[in-house]
């Protein structure tokens, strides 16, 4: 009998190691055949179907792409399933949760405010939140990352003691509270991203305002752009019965052929759920179709002037004068804005963007905005070859190598 146990156990591992082995070599495939297949195409669609079709067959884009030059749409295509259960496909009305792409609409959201003199970047955060424990940390440090303050790391504790514990904008504040540990530097001598930052900004906007967040992205980004079909998630015990809304998807483990949803997931249980309630640093769900609105609403100066525009596009400096660097793998080496990471390499023209990911779903949004080139991409599996797929992209635009 163990005997038998054990040969049963030695084929098990043998076929996983065999699957294991498998997916490797169609990882190590990709970057030479890629750019074979590639290198031979004559336009930029056919360049873009190419690589698109190459990584959804290889299993690392399941979503939806649209590329376009100056606001007219060049490339447009949906691949894979919105929900890998029932088979249902994805189209070009998908929605996805876009993640901390998000957080570039609370950034024009308080930009709007510092144009009707609501603030200044340089105000501390205690004069609108008086409970905030930090009297060095200004506005300025949150938009830019530069506040020291914890990241979700913040809610590690709770979580761990109640796993069905739901965390809204409401608890931010109490949570920095009862924080015991110092700062990870001192207000703007280092860079470091966070995700409460931005929900710390989505309070401050909800203070001076006397609305709610989800309100006032509504009146004053949504519904001026159009953007019909994006809305902000409230928490998931109250997610709308949205026909639309993708699934995120994820394999259960690396060697896993099927992707299941993310909420059956139990090792992502805490973000899914327990971190559904925050907002300001993520949790906008939208369509390709209008983040192109939103795109062009940007450039057209229907949501901020083209000063503050450009404030917003210029690198953060460091106490010391220096800029706000961080090294982004694939992205490369990045400053970053108010709001908006930016390409160090300005060679084929200034690009601004943001990356999303959650359990489940990864997204990017860069805008070459000296040529007006836009690429959205949402993808509603993780794949660490999304990003470089954005990049690559881009690259394509500007008749430039893509990258394995």
């Amino acid at each position: 009998m163990a005997r038998n146990s054990t040969s049963n156990s030695c084929r098990q591992r043998h076929a996983v190691i065999k699957k294991i082995k498998k997916k490797m070599k169609i990882l190590s495939m990709v970057g030479f055949t890629l750019i074979t297949q590639i290198a031979f195409s004559q336009t930029n669609v056919e360049r873009l179907d190419s690589l698109f079709n190459y990584l959804h067959k290889n299993q690392l884009f399941n979503g939806n792409v649209l590329v376009a030059e100056k606001g007219n749409v060049i490339y447009q295509k949906s691949l894979g399933d919105a929900d890998y259960a029932t088979k249902t496909p994805n189209t070009k009305d998908s929605r996805f949760n876009i993640a901390s792409i998000s957080k570039t609409f609370t950034s024009v959201a308080i930009l709007q405010l510092k144009e009707k003199r609501k603030l200044r970047l340089d105000d501390k955060v205690q004069l609108y939140l008086p409970e905030f424990p930090y009297s060095n940390i200004s506005i300025r440090n949150l938009i830019t990352h530069t506040s020291g303050l914890p990241g979700y790391i913040l809610y590690e504790t709770a979580v761990e003691a109640n796993p069905n514990i739901l965390i809204s904008n409401k608890d931010v504040l109490p949570y920095l509270k009862k924080w015991t540990k110092p700062l990870d530097f001192q207000p703007g001598e280092k860079w470091g991203y966070s995700n409460t930052n931005f929900s710390l900004l989505a309070l401050i906007i909800e203070k001076i305002t006397g609305q709610s967040f989800q309100d006032y992205l509504q009146k004053n980004i949504l519904t001026p752009t159009g953007m019909s079909n994006t809305y902000i998630l409230d928490d998931y015990l109250h997610r709308r019965k949205d026909l639309y809304r993708v699934a995120n998807q994820e394999y259960l483990n690396f060697y896993s052929d099927s992707l299941i949803n993310v909420d059956s997931i139990e090792r992502f249980h805490w973000n899914s759920f327990c971190l559904s309630g925050l907002n300001g640093d993520g949790n906008i769900i939208s369509t390709t179709n209008d983040l192109l609105k939103y795109d062009e609403s940007l450039y057209n100066g229907k949501l901020l002037k083209h000063e503050t525009l450009k404030e917003a596009f210029a690198p953060a400096r460091l106490n010391n004068g220096e800029p706000a660097y961080t090294f982004m793998g694939a992205l490369g080496k990045n400053a970053y804005g108010l709001g908006w990471f930016i390409f160090e390499d300005t060679t084929h023209g200034k690009i601004v963007w943001h990356t999303g990911g959650d359990p489940g779903t990864l997204s990017i949004f860069l805008r070459n905005i000296t040529k007006q080139q836009t690429v959205i991409l949402l993808h509603n599996t993780s794949s660490n070859g999304t990003y470089t797929a954005g990049v690559n992209t881009m690259n394509m635009l500007n008749n430039l190598p893509v990258k394995p």
